[in-house]
């Protein structure tokens, strides 16, 4: 079987939909601000119903605190809950200021995780909040997925996006 690879940089929420041989897995990307402690069980209940019809999610601003991972394992229990099997893997915090986590979370009937998702610490002297990166397995492809979430436009995040460039040698083609 031929590996094929693609980056999706995802950086606002927003629907992409990668077709692979007659299948198609819907990819979603949100930035859930300060996903944590504050989130209560009616938001969790929310988050579950937008993104329960995507097959890949991935998500910026988990708390670096304990809530933070409880939220996201809150987020995928009502998930499972709605239907379907979900999975979900959190990253370690980023290393720049306003370190943050991140999360993908995916239906286990339309993808599966390949390896250990990672943070592209190569990245984390030129950016903020270096990616966070998985390989995923949908039909009998392999794609490679990216999360980032760049600075706010007061510290010009254009300069941060044009490093992302560096992210197409991560993995071997």
């Amino acid at each position: 079987m031929k590996l094929r690879t693609l980056i999706f940089i995802l950086l606002f929420f927003c629907h992409l939909t990668y077709f692979v041989q007659g299948q198609t897995a819907t990819l979603c990307s949100w930035n859930i601000a300060n996903m944590g402690g504050s989130k209560d069980d009616s938001e969790i209940a929310f988050m579950a119903s937008v993104i329960k019809n995507y097959d890949i999610i991935a998500i910026q601003e988990v708390s670096t605190t304990p809530p933070g991972a409880q939220a996201v394992a809150r987020l995928a229990d009502a998930l499972n809950r709605s239907g379907g099997k979900w999975d979900y893997r959190i990253s370690n915090p980023t290393s720049g200021e306003g370190s943050e986590r991140y999360a993908f979370v995916w239906n286990t009937s339309k993808a599966r995780l390949s390896g250990k998702p990672w943070l592209a610490d190569s990245l984390s002297a030129l950016v903020n909040r270096e990616p966070f990166l998985a390989l995923f397995i949908s039909g009998s492809d392999t794609f490679l997925l990216a999360t980032f979430h760049a600075v706010p436009k007061d510290k010009n995040p254009a300069s941060e996006i044009s490093k992302l460039y560096k992210l197409d040698h991560l993995y071997e083609k």
